[in-house]
């Protein structure tokens, strides 16, 4: 039900509910990693600012949760996106907003130092 409301167009609702998956990225990593196939995707279509529903909020929303993974999950999880993620966040490293452009550094940097050892916890 949580993914689901992400399609919705009311930005309230989408950064609520990231919201609530950047928590359970942190006290429940097991359960975000068994979603990273469906959730990365999502998550990175919501850092598009030509998206009119994509509003500051949820942009930035979606980069700390972004953020938020490599920190909890582990790298064996993580591998298969890191060059998608890498990739698609140089959009938000353009984006006309500071705050997002802000956030979107700190998030690729967890990317970037994304290695083979187990994220902390």
């Amino acid at each position: 039900m949580l993914v689901h409301s992400l399609s919705f167009p009311d930005p309230e609702l989408k950064s609520s509910t990231i919201e609530t998956f950047q928590i359970i990225t942190k006290d429940a990593p097991g359960l975000m990693a068994e979603h990273l196939a469906t959730l990365t995707p999502l998550l990175i279509s919501l850092t598009n600012a030509q998206e009119p529903a994509n509003t500051l909020k949820v942009r930035i929303a979606a980069l700390k949760c972004l953020g938020a993974q490599p920190k909890s999950l582990p790298f064996t999880a993580l591998r298969p996106y890191k060059a998608q993620v890498l990739k698609e966040l140089e959009k938000s490293l353009d984006d006309r907003k500071r705050l997002v452009r802000r956030e979107a550094v700190e998030c690729r940097s967890q990317w970037f130092t994304l290695s083979g050892s187990i994220g902390s916890a």
